[in-house]
């Protein structure tokens, strides 16, 4: 059977190599998020000292951001229904990307300097 496809079929690896690269890049992608959830609970002292506030009190912003993740989970897939699936995964990766870079160029400035 010939196809009249513009796409040489040497252009595109198997099925199998493919879904095996994309799960790959998928699992990055999990890890790299999931560790970024558990990133604040190891600055939480280096937080408190700069902050001049109890490791306790300081701990109120894991609480938050859980909170916000709890909340904001379903609103954005709600959202994002209509959009295809890898869209909404690039979108949001770069969304995830964006602020990561922005939290990571921010300068921390101590009142009184």
């Amino acid at each position: 059977m010939t196809t009249n496809s513009a796409v040489s079929m040497t252009a595109i690896p198997p099925a199998p190599v493919r879904r095996r690269a994309v799960l790959t890049l998928l699992t990055a992608c999990v890890f790299v998020v999931g560790t970024a959830e558990w990133v604040m609970v190891g600055l939480l002292p280096e937080l408190s000292t700069d902050l001049h506030r109890p490791p306790p009190t300081v701990g109120v912003l894991v609480t938050v951001y859980a909170l916000v993740v709890t909340v904001a989970g379903p609103l954005v897939t709600l959202g994002m229904l209509g959009i295809a699936r890898h869209a909404t995964l690039l979108l949001l990766l770069g969304v995830f990307v964006a602020g990561n870079a922005a939290a990571a160029l921010a300068t921390w400035r101590r009142r009184g300097r």
